[in-house]
């Protein structure tokens, strides 16, 4: 199982701010079965962190312990 946490507008879609996921090989699979299950999700940018780092692309799951969603940043 993995500890996925969201954030800001993602925590508001999926209604809740802390889950656990049955273990998907990658961010990629893991967009997708979120875009599916949550249809808010779907077409939104967001990036995602993994052990508390922020990956770009598609990155294996393999190992980790604690997925971060995380919303668009804005500010200045």
């Amino acid at each position: 199982m993995l500890k996925v946490k969201a954030f800001g507008k993602i925590a508001e879609i999926l209604q809740q701010e802390e889950f656990l996921m049955e273990r998907v090989e990658s961010t990629e699979a893991m967009k997708a079965y979120l875009g599916t299950h949550y249809p808010g999700l779907k077409n939104m940018k967001y990036q995602i962190a993994l052990d508390k780092k922020i990956m770009s692309g598609d990155a294996s799951l393999t190992g980790i312990t604690e997925v971060a969603l995380l919303p668009p940043f804005s500010g200045g």
